[in-house]
């Protein structure tokens, strides 16, 4: 995946590191902690604690994380909070009739409509099975004849 218009947690350390000893960054999910030696006043730590609440399927084997920042030290420390490994599992035992029912579904929505590799036979079947205006029917040949 590209991101665009990001900055990366060295780079956002050394625009800051001068101003403060200790940043709080947020939304990004994934927990990650970076530390970065100032000569002219101690360390400057990032840290982005990641996603506390695991919302999504994605995040089951996310560790929540929480740290805790000594002020007089500038020391850090990562702290698991206490989670259950398997909240989805419910999600998972439903899963299978979820998936059934998504296949049916979707084989409702194709309602018998059968397509052939020729656009211009799809377009036939398409204009003789909708309420299509016979002025568009005639401009859509009039295109498609254009094209050739």
């Amino acid at each position: 995946m590209l991101h665009i218009g990001f900055t990366t947690a060295d780079a956002f350390i050394e625009k800051y590191r001068h101003h403060y000893h200790l940043i709080l960054t947020g939304h990004n999910h994934k927990p990650f902690c970076v530390m970065k030696y100032k000569r002219d006043s101690g360390d400057c730590v990032l840290v982005n604690p990641g996603s506390l609440m695991r919302m999504k399927t994605d995040q089951a084997k996310v560790v929540p994380t929480v740290y805790m920042y000594d002020t007089d030290t500038n020391a850090i420390k990562k702290l698991t909070v206490p989670y259950d490994e398997d909240v989805f599992a419910e999600g998972k035992k439903k899963l299978g009739t979820v998936e059934t029912s998504f296949d049916d579904f979707v084989e409702s929505l194709n309602g018998g409509l059968t397509t052939d590799l020729s656009f211009e036979k799809n377009m036939e079947a398409f204009l003789s099975q909708n309420k299509v205006a016979p002025v568009v029917s005639q401009l859509v040949w009039e295109i498609i004849e254009a094209t050739r």
